[in-house]
């Protein structure tokens, strides 16, 4: 038991100190610039979504939770947060499974030591059609070159993380049965916190996206929860749903 709870104090001590830095990160000006380019991004996908309800893992910097026309909305943090509505590993969430409409990633594969983990946690609580939003650092970018340079256990930000390609995203979300649907590249200027330097540099958004897209510093993958023969019933969130704690949903588990 003792043993039990030092492992989960570890792991949310490693993953919460990582989104910390990543959240301070994006105050500075190179962070504030990527924020509001995957806000955008974020936003555009969903405005074109529908669900009750919505599950943030991870947040942003200043403003940490996303604006959503769902019904309901859960911000997750790994370590206590004024901004989050619970605190939770991302490798056991807190939610009764297919029952989250949209899920979004906010860069939380890169700060957990089991990131498949947080992807099937993630699956599970999806409902069936329902949609992943995932953001990632592209390894194979001036972000990636950067974090082989600079990254080390300590490190702040993006340099702490450990990335992900959006090709081995997609493997893993298809052995989930999750469809990819859209992979969007974003930000193709180098990671320099220098006003100028970025202006300077604005060009390189939209040659990049013309011309080398692999190439960007950031990717929101966009899935679907497909399966097969399965009618989607969304909960009655007011009337079915057991709720516990500041509006979560009586903890439950799944064997794999």
């Amino acid at each position: 038991m003792a043993a039990g709870y030092a492992w989960m104090l570890g792991r949310q001590r490693y993953s919460g100190q990582g989104m910390i830095t990543l959240r301070n990160w994006y105050l500075t000006p190179v962070g504030r610039l990527l924020e509001s380019v995957e806000r955008h991004a974020l936003e555009r996908r969903m405005d074109a979504l529908s669900g009750a309800a919505l599950l943030q893992l991870g947040g942003f910097g200043s403003v940490p939770r996303l604006p959503a026309n769902t019904a309901r909305q859960w911000l997750i943090e790994p370590l206590e947060e004024g901004s989050a509505d619970c605190r939770s590993l991302f490798e056991q969430l807190p939610f009764q499974s297919n029952s989250i409409d949209i899920v979004v990633l906010v860069h939380a594969l890169e700060y957990s030591e089991e990131p498949q983990t947080v992807l099937r946690e993630a699956e599970r609580v999806l409902a069936p059609d329902g949609t992943l939003l995932m953001l990632g650092f592209n390894p194979w970018s001036s972000w990636g070159v950067t974090r082989a340079w600079r990254g080390h256990p300590n490190a702040d930000g993006p340099w702490r993380g450990h990335y992900l390609s959006s090709g081995r995203a997609r493997d893993w979300m298809g052995l989930l049965g999750l469809e990819v649907e859209t992979v969007d590249y974003l930000y193709f200027r180098p990671p320099w916190n220098n006003w100028k330097a970025q202006e300077r540099l604005q060009p390189l958004e939209r040659f990049g996206a013309l011309c080398l897209p692999w190439f960007s510093g950031v990717y929101l993958t966009t899935a679907r929860k497909r399966v097969a023969g399965v009618t989607p019933l969304r909960p009655h969130w007011q009337k079915q749903r057991r709720l516990v704690g500041r509006g979560l949903a009586q903890p439950t588990s799944r064997n794999y």
